[in-house]
């Protein structure tokens, strides 16, 4: 039987630490690792500008813009 569920996530870094990390199990089923890869990269903008927010509330603006990497290259 094949599994269409993939586990994804993303890590956050300030500073040599990290932040926030989130992995998770698939709750939908995609037909493309593509699919996959952007519905993650999403999730991902919409919590960096969670945390921006955040950090900027506690005065410790970021100056340069949020960088995602992605290890999959059509994504």
């Amino acid at each position: 039987m094949i599994q269409r569920r993939i586990t994804l996530g993303y890590a956050f870094y300030l500073g040599s630490g990290v932040l926030l990390w989130f992995s998770k199990k698939q709750q939908v089923v995609v037909l493309s690792t593509l699919e996959a890869m952007c519905m993650v990269a999403a999730h991902c903008a919409t919590q960096a500008l969670c945390l921006r927010r955040i950090l900027d509330f506690l005065q410790h603006q970021q100056v340069s813009p949020t960088k995602i990497y992605c290890d999959n290259k059509s994504a």
